[in-house]
């Protein structure tokens, strides 16, 4: 299954439902009542300069988690084509050549190798990138709560504000949202807990 770790974005813990993890070796012991969510991450493409919200639907959740595990099994069962061969083991490398493919779209993440691992790099969406998702839902649906048809459906665009920045400062500025984005969520984090206090 998909585990998230403490990067993401929980909407909702499935009815309340939760389940037991047993590791590969079992003398490790079982995790009980890991909580069972549908959650979000954001994928920042540093091609396009556009952030993508991933949307995952009954994942773990295990909040002590650094990182996100994404079985390239359930990827391809969802129609995503996971190309996981590193472009070292490659004959005649390709752009294609280890990333993961959205069909009918033009987001392609290109992996990254930690280790032996594939990885991308994620973080927690915004308040405002959660906000917009949600008023697409939203418009999905009539007075009524049914489904709209697509041409009756308004479609609501993020719109940020566009950063002019050269090549070599792009991956400074793109870690200092991120980390301010971080230190927003600790200021939340010790509110919470002073008003959890009082």
């Amino acid at each position: 299954m998909i585990v998230l770790g403490k990067h993401c974005f929980v909407f909702d813990n499935v009815h309340g439902q939760t389940c037991e993890v047993q590791p590969f070796d079992p003398s490790l012991g079982t995790v009980k009542k890991v909580p069972i969510v549908d959650a979000a991450i954001a994928y920042d493409c540093p091609y396009t300069h556009k952030t993508y919200i991933l949307m995952f639907r009954n994942a773990l959740h295990v909040p002590s988690m650094d990182n996100n595990l994404i079985p390239p099994f359930i990827m391809r069962e969802a129609g995503i084509t996971v190309n996981d061969i590193p472009k070292i083991h490659a004959n005649d490398p390709e752009s294609k050549d280890h990333s993961i493919a959205f069909p009918d779209t033009d987001l392609r993440i290109p992996l990254q190798l930690w280790g032996i691992f594939s990885f991308f790099h994620s973080r927690i969406p915004t308040s405002d990138e959660i906000k917009h998702y949600a008023l697409n839902k939203e418009s999905m649906l009539d007075y009524e709560g049914n489904m709209q048809e697509w041409r009756y459906q308004k479609k609501h665009i993020l719109d940020m504000p566009s950063i002019s920045v050269a090549t070599t400062n792009y991956h400074a500025h793109v870690d200092t949202v991120i980390a301010s984005s971080f230190s927003a969520m600790k200021i939340d984090e010790d509110l919470d807990e002073l008003a959890s206090m009082a």
